[in-house]
């Protein structure tokens, strides 16, 4: 009995802490990592708007102001890996940071679904499961209508 009581008092703080940490990531990264799940062939307007707002942005680091530059010049791949680069060598690229130049380094047309996974954990949780929900709406209203 105390053995599973002190498993359990190991087992759910962890667990808490890797919840905690996925929402940690700054907003500018969260932005970033939600940009590049729905992004299409190259950015659209509202997300060049977003990414060209990063920049100049006061608080947002020079890694996330190069992250969001890379992201501009998106159109089916990636056309300047140098700012990625510079990121990866940054000594002071937060985890965040690394783990966006990561994926933005093997981009290729769209995210592959391990990308897909690794961007989704930069994202709080509550997002997540609001865009599954509106994912499965869209499932079955196309299914009724296919019915009709």
């Amino acid at each position: 009995m105390n053995y599973k009581a002190l498993c359990l008092s190991i087992i759910i703080p962890l667990a808490i802490a890797a919840q905690t940490a996925q929402a940690d990531a700054p907003v500018t990264i969260q932005q970033m990592a939600q940009i590049l799940l729905d992004i299409k062939q190259k950015p659209s307007k509202e997300q060049i708007k977003t990414l060209e707002g990063i920049s100049p942005s006061r608080g947002v680091t020079a890694n996330e102001q190069r992250l969001a530059k890379a992201m501009l010049g998106i159109d089916g791949k990636l056309t300047d890996k140098s700012a990625i680069w510079e990121v990866l060598r940054s000594v002071n690229a937060s985890e965040g940071e690394r783990e966006l130049a990561k994926i933005l380094n093997s981009y290729n047309t769209k995210a592959a679904a391990t990308e897909k996974t690794r961007l989704k954990s930069l994202l709080p949780t509550q997002v997540i499961a609001e865009k599954d929900a509106k994912k499965a709406d869209k499932k079955v209203t196309a299914a009724a209508d296919k019915k009709q």
